[in-house]
């Protein structure tokens, strides 16, 4: 799920609401949309990867944040955080100290919340660090082809404009030698 377009180019509000209608909490309470968010996060923790883990937590924490359980979001934050460092994926990870960051500012701890940003912007540097460097690495490889396309394509030419210059010459030879053979019985046939 969360590897698909929809995952990834969604709005926050309409992955919320698709998975609201799949776990049947389209017209639940907070209350009850909380309790089948813990209910399922606890089971991922259980059967599912590090990743998938901290995106239903994440979930679980918007709704904790939206019902101003601050002191709830931060246990739930903290946890996810020894969790997503498992996970070695650093999307995640940014979006947990983005979460974490905004947590600190509404609990009215600035140390923290700046810790928190500063961490959220170094992995977000890294990730288009790693994300600029891939797309160097691809047009490299994209203008290395080209290159050898245009390449062969020279090669390609420049091969057929010696086989051209081949026939020509044959062709050349073949007239010299008509020619030759023609003036070589036209003297003949004078001399008779």
């Amino acid at each position: 799920f969360s590897m698909s377009d929809f995952a990834r180019k969604g709005s926050e509000a309409t992955i919320a609401a698709h998975f609201y209608t799949f776990l049947n909490l389209t017209n639940a309470t907070l209350a009850e949309k909380e309790d089948k968010l813990w209910e399922v996060f606890r089971f991922s923790k259980q059967q599912s990867s590090p990743t998938h883990q901290v995106e239903l937590g994440l979930m679980l924490n918007t709704l904790l944040v939206e019902q101003r359980k601050h002191h709830d979001s931060r246990q739930l934050l903290t946890e996810l955080l020894a969790i997503v460092i498992v996970s070695k994926n650093g999307r995640v990870e940014a979006e947990v100290n983005q979460a974490l960051y905004e947590n600190a500012k509404a609990m009215g701890e600035p140390v923290n919340a700046l810790s928190y940003m500063e961490r959220f912007n170094a992995i977000n540097d890294s990730l288009h660090l790693e994300e600029m460097q891939k797309q160097i690495q691809d047009l490299n490889v994209k203008f290395e082809v080209a290159q050898k396309d245009h390449e062969i394509e020279r090669q390609n030419i420049s091969l057929q404009q010696g086989r051209r210059n081949r026939n020509f010459l044959i062709l050349i030879i073949g007239l010299l030698a008509g020619m030759a053979v023609i003036t070589i019985l036209y003297f003949r046939s004078r001399i008779r």
